[in-house]
C-alpha cells in the first residue's frame, strides 16, 4: 500500500512530498530527489510528457515482488511504475529497513529490469 500512495503522490504532481516520505540514502548513499526521479522519468520516455498515472486506474497490479532480506534487517519490495497511461517497464525499487520500532524506506534504484 505505500508503494501505491507513493506512486499515486507522484501522480498528482507532488514529488517533493514523495520525496519526503524517504528516510534514509540507498546503499550507494543515494538519497533521491525530485529532480533524479524526473530525470529518470525523462531519460526512460525521452519526452518531457512522462505524467505518472495513479495505480488504481489501470487495471493490473504493476508486478509487485516482495522479499525479505536474509539477514532479516528487512525487506524489499519492486512494483513497475504506472506511466503514461499504463504499466511500464520502469521498476521501482524500495527497502524497509528496521530501524528500533519502524521501519526506515529507502529508495532504492528505479531503473528496466
Amino acid at each position: 500500500s505505500f508503494t501505491r500512495q507513493w506512486f499515486r503522490l507522484l501522480s498528482q504532481g507532488l514529488f517533493q512530498q514523495a520525496v519526503s516520505c524517504l528516510d534514509e540514502p540507498n546503499s550507494y548513499g543515494e538519497l533521491w530527489s525530485e529532480k533524479q526521479i524526473r530525470d529518470v522519468l525523462l531519460d526512460y520516455t525521452n519526452s518531457a510528457a512522462a505524467v505518472v498515472i495513479d495505480p488504481d486506474l489501470l487495471k493490473g497490479d504493476g508486478e509487485p515482488h516482495l522479499g525479505e532480506f536474509n539477514d532479516g534487517s528487512g525487506f524489499w519490495f519492486e512494483m513497475n511504475l504506472p506511466l503514461n497511461g499504463g504499466w511500464s517497464d520502469l521498476t521501482v525499487q524500495f527497502e524497509f529497513r528496521h530501524h528500533s520500532n519502524k521501519f526506515a524506506v529507502i529508495l532504492h534504484d528505479i531503473h528496466v529490469l
